[in-house]
Parts: structure tokens; C-alpha cells; sequence
């Protein structure tokens, strides 16, 4: 029996996004509009330098930092440069319709991988998602757009300094009643997301499934038996049982900041992505099509505890089907101080109906 520490650590629903794009200095006067909505009060954040100068208050009001970049003071920073995945959320002086979201970056640009609305219940909504990326030494404003317009009450910036290779900064955060700057797209709209228990299910199986049928490659696997890589192909073997049980693809230790499997399919024109999570559910974090070679995401949250009881299917709804042969799901057992084992994945084709 493998028996460890459980961390908490907020996580909230994906539901739909679009699509932003990430301008370099300069490319958008941000001074010239009166009606944007600067950060007002931070609501939570998963970690912070200090309480200081690089304190998650650092991302309110307008740019200190901007157009300059570096490690330099008046941005906020998570605590290390190691972390695979930080948060915070901002919140305006009153909600607002918005049509825009900016966000700049000052350090660590390509650090940031998600962006999500939070909505008047409180809930959050995605807008944007990305693969983090270590891009060139300069500082970057993302413009996320709105489609359509929403009333928003703040907004919830994931990033990974692990991936950006230094501290992920951002020095402020406003939201727009309409979109101003365009420059070519960079990002896709993130997919829908839903981690659904087995009792709510209709049905455990997509319509038409198409099943992983092959490894291409993964970072480490527990055994070559009882929890290889293998063992995350074909339909289910474990779900809806959940536990540390052989028949799941479970990665080498519980305290790797990230690991990784890559399955294949035949090419499959997919309008979802099912994924059975039996154990260290809410570790996978990042979902990316890897059909042409180049990693392309599709969906992405804050890895951490999701159920400690229940196995979950996460249930991907993209926002336009697309062509799929090849998937790569990451994980972060230390997010969930747990083995993250997957028992299969599954493409729902278009037009094979949907499961309600």
C-alpha cells in the first residue's frame, strides 16, 4: 500500500474559452484608453516571492514594471522559479461587461498558460489557454478577447516558471468593454473541461470511441507490468474504481514536478477527449494534440487534489473538431503528493452524437 501526504489547492472547473494573442512592447498604447479596468484587490494566489515587492498585490493597478523587463520589483512573482504551475486572481473595483482581457508580462515571458473569467458567482470561466513556453527576453502583453462580452468580476492568471526557465511575472491586469489590439493569433480557444464522477454519468463510454492504440513516448513509468504505459491504452480496466490499483499507467515516483505520456490513435476527426483518472485525480493537468510533432494545447488548469475518493472521467469538449492521432496528457504527481495514474483515453468523433 503506497500511503502519502495530501495537499490542497484550488481548482476550479474549465467550462469554454477563446482565443488571445501576445504583442510586444509597444505594439498597444494601453495609456491611451481611459476605459480600461485595472486589478483591484487580489482574491487568492498559490504563492508569492514576498510580501513586498514582488507580492501578488504587485499585479494591481496600472504597469509599474511594463515596458521594461527583468526580475525587477513591482510585479508579482510565484515563490520559486521551479514551480510548474502558480496562480493568482484579481479582481476589479466592480464588475463589468468585458470584451477584453490584457495581461503583461515582465519576466518569464510564455510563463503564462491559462487566463479565466471570474464570473459574478464566483465561479471561473476559461478564456484562453496555451502551451507555457520559454520565448525571447522581452516583455509581453497578452490581449485575450471576450466572445461575446460578459459580465466578469476579476480574472484568474495560471503560469509555469518551470517552463518559462525563471520567475513568471505579471505586472498588472485590466479587463476592456471592447477589443482594441490584434496582431495574429498565437493561442487556440482552450476546450471545455469537466471532471465528472462515475455516478453522474449516463454513460461511461463516448459514443463511437476511438481508444488509444499505441505509446509514443512517456517520461517514466512505475512498472513494466501491473502500471506501464500500456496500461492507459484500450478501454477502461480500473473505472470507476478508484485507489492505487494495477491497470493504469501510473509515472516512476509521487515527487516528480511533471511527467508525461504520449498515446496514439488512428487519425480521428474528435469533438472530444475522454480521460479516466483512477488515482492522484486532479494531476493531470495539460492536455496537448501532438498529431503534427508540435505540441499544440488544448486544455490546462492548476494541477492539484481534485477527488481523494472517487475515480473521475475528464470530459473534453473542444470548440471545433479537429483531426487527432496522437495526445500528450501531463501530469504533476507532486501537485497531488500521489502516483497520477490514467486508465484510457478515448476520442469522441464529430457527429457521433453526444452523451448528455
Amino acid at each position: 500500500m503506497r500511503r502519502f501526504l495530501l495537499a490542497a489547492l484550488l481548482v476550479p472547473t474549465p467550462l469554454v474559452a477563446q482565443a488571445p494573442i501576445r504583442l510586444p512592447a509597444g505594439a498597444c498604447n494601453w495609456q491611451s484608453r481611459a476605459d480600461a479596468v485595472w486589478g483591484a484587490a487580489i482574491r487568492s494566489y498559490s504563492s508569492q516571492y514576498d510580501a513586498s515587492s514582488w507580492a501578488a498585490t504587485q499585479a494591481l493597478g496600472l504597469p509599474d514594471v511594463w515596458p521594461r523587463y527583468g526580475d525587477i520589483p513591482g510585479a508579482w512573482a510565484p515563490s520559486s522559479p521551479t514551480n510548474l504551475a502558480d496562480y493568482f486572481e484579481v479582481t476589479f473595483p466592480q464588475p463589468l461587461i468585458a470584451g477584453e482581457v490584457w495581461v503583461f508580462e515582465t519576466n518569464g515571458a510564455g510563463g503564462v498558460y491559462a487566463v479565466s473569467a471570474i464570473n459574478l458567482d464566483g465561479s471561473t470561466t476559461p478564456l484562453a489557454v496555451s502551451t507555457p513556453a520559454r520565448l525571447d527576453e522581452h516583455a509581453a502583453q497578452l490581449v485575450v478577447p471576450v466572445e461575446p462580452p460578459r459580465a466578469i468580476a476579476g480574472v484568474r492568471i495560471a503560469t509555469s516558471s518551470a517552463v518559462a526557465d525563471t520567475y513568471s511575472e505579471v505586472d498588472a491586469v485590466a479587463a476592456l468593454p471592447a477589443r482594441m489590439c490584434s496582431a495574429g493569433q498565437l493561442f487556440l480557444p482552450a476546450a471545455a473541461g469537466l471532471r465528472m464522477a462515475p455516478g453522474t454519468l449516463a454513460s461511461p463510454l463516448p459514443p463511437g470511441a476511438v481508444w488509444a492504440s499505441g505509446v509514443a513516448r512517456f517520461t517514466s513509468q512505475y512498472s513494466t507490468s501491473g502500471w506501464a504505459a500500456t496500461q492507459a491504452l484500450g478501454p477502461p480496466d480500473v473505472f470507476p474504481q478508484h485507489g492505487d490499483l494495477t491497470g493504469t499507467w501510473a509515472p516512476a515516483t509521487t515527487t516528480a514536478i511533471q511527467d508525461f505520456l504520449v498515446v496514439q490513435f488512428a487519425p480521428t476527426m474528435a469533438q472530444e477527449i475522454w480521460i479516466y483518472e483512477t488515482y492522484g485525480v486532479g494531476g493531470l493537468w495539460l492536455v496537448e494534440d501532438m498529431s503534427s510533432g508540435t505540441p499544440v494545447a488544448l486544455w490546462a488548469d492548476a494541477p492539484g487534489p481534485a477527488s481523494l475518493t472517487e475515480a473521475r472521467l475528464l470530459r473534453i469538449t473542444l470548440p471545433q473538431p479537429r483531426s487527432i492521432s496522437a495526445l500528450r496528457l501531463v501530469t504533476s504527481p507532486r501537485a497531488v503528493q500521489r502516483f497520477t495514474e490514467i486508465d484510457a483515453v478515448a476520442l469522441g468523433p464529430a457527429g457521433a452524437g453526444v452523451v448528455k
